[in-house]
Parts: structure tokens; sequence; C-alpha cells
């Protein structure tokens, strides 16, 4: 398996988008902080690490993760991002 589908996979799993709200973006940056984000969960270290090697692979910059509940979450920021990602898992036969 090639690394997009690895990472398509755990995406697949339990991750998700978070998408600006086009009503709140008109409020101005100082009130309505909210980007466009791809959200990874990782359920152990191990995991954390094979999430964070897949998105070098794919030339994805992450933020620092960050520990949520009993999972840890790796968050990739930004509009190209979600948009180049949202077209591989269209394009994805997993």
């Amino acid at each position: 398996m090639n690394a997009q589908n690895e990472l398509i996979n755990y995406f697949l799993r339990d991750g998700f988008f978070r998408i600006p709200n086009a009503e709140r973006m008109k409020e101005g940056h100082r009130k309505y902080k909210k980007g466009y984000e791809i959200r990874f969960t990782a359920l152990n270290r191990a995991e954390q690490f094979s999430i964070t090697r897949l998105l070098d692979k794919m030339n994805f910059k992450y933020g620092k993760p960050y520990k949520k509940r009993n999972q840890i979450i790796i968050p990739v920021y930004g509009k190209e991002n979600f948009i180049e990602f949202n077209n591989a898992i269209k394009k994805s036969n997993c």
C-alpha cells in the first residue's frame, strides 16, 4: 500500500475535516479564527509516528500533536492542504 492510501485509511478510520463557517468569517479574524484543518487521530505513540511519517512523505506540514481524551490529534492546517487531501480521498479506492 502506498503512503497516500495509508494516510487516507488513518483519516477514514476516525479523522475529520474542519471547514470554516462562511457566516462567521464575516465577523472578522479577531472574533472568528477557525480555518481549514485536517485532523488525524492516533491511538498511541506508534500510530502518531506512523501518521507523521506518512505526512512527511506526502509533503504535508502538520501542527504540533496534542492529546485529547485518550487519543493524540495531529492537525494539518490550510485550505490548500484541505483541497489536496480531499481530492486524494475522492480519487482513491480506499
